[in-house]
C-alpha cells in the first residue's frame, strides 16, 4: 500500500465533519493558481448575488450535513 493510499483509508475513517475540515485545510494550503482563486471568488460572489436577489433558494446546513452522512454511509458500506 502506498503513502497516498494509506492517507486516504485513514481519512476515510474520519467522521463527515472531520473530512469537510481537513479538505478545507488541505485547500488553504495548497498552492492555487491566482487566477483559479480570482474566479472561484467571482463564483461565489454571483452565487451570493442570486441568492439575495432570491433567483436561487439555499438548502439548509442541517439537510446538506445529513446528505453527506448518508453518502459517506453509502460508501463506507460499497468499500
Amino acid at each position: 500500500m502506498t503513502t497516498l493510499e494509506k492517507i486516504e483509508q485513514e481519512a476515510l475513517s474520519l467522521s463527515p465533519e472531520q473530512q469537510g475540515e481537513l479538505i478545507d485545510r488541505l485547500i488553504e494550503k495548497s498552492a492555487i493558481a491566482p487566477e483559479v482563486e480570482e474566479a472561484w471568488n467571482a463564483e461565489i460572489a454571483s452565487r451570493i448575488d442570486d441568492i439575495k436577489a432570491g433567483r436561487v433558494e439555499g438548502i439548509p446546513h442541517d439537510e446538506v450535513m445529513r446528505e453527506l452522512r448518508e453518502r459517506a454511509e453509502q460508501r463506507r458500506a460499497n468499500a
